[in-house]
């Protein structure tokens, strides 16, 4: 079954839903960063109905992205910490903190 990460209730954070899924109070209840990045962009395009357009860094997908200040594959410990950089939606700039 896909699963599908969001940020439709409080806190709207995606970023600390990516830091909550991986660092679980309950290790059996953890995804790995992997899973939990898996679950906020393909998962939630599928969710939507989207997964041939959206969630997928590939070729004829809409390019939405967000580059962040740490890396969510393997600074797991600074994730909440973490901060987003740059937006793209559809292929343009729509934020952008000069860092």
């Amino acid at each position: 079954m896909p699963l599908a990460l969001g940020s439709d209730v409080m806190p709207l954070d995606p970023l600390f839903g990516l830091h909550c899924a991986v660092n679980r109070a309950d290790p059996a209840q953890r995804l790995t960063p992997a899973q939990a990045l898996h679950g906020y962009t393909w998962g939630g395009a599928f969710a939507a109905f989207e997964e041939t357009v959206k969630g997928r860094l590939a070729p004829g997908y809409l390019a939405d992205i967000a580059v962040l200040s740490h890396n969510p594959l393997t600074d797991l410990a600074a994730l909440a910490e973490a901060r987003v950089l740059l937006t793209m939606v559809n292929g343009q700039v729509v934020y952008e903190t000069g860092e």
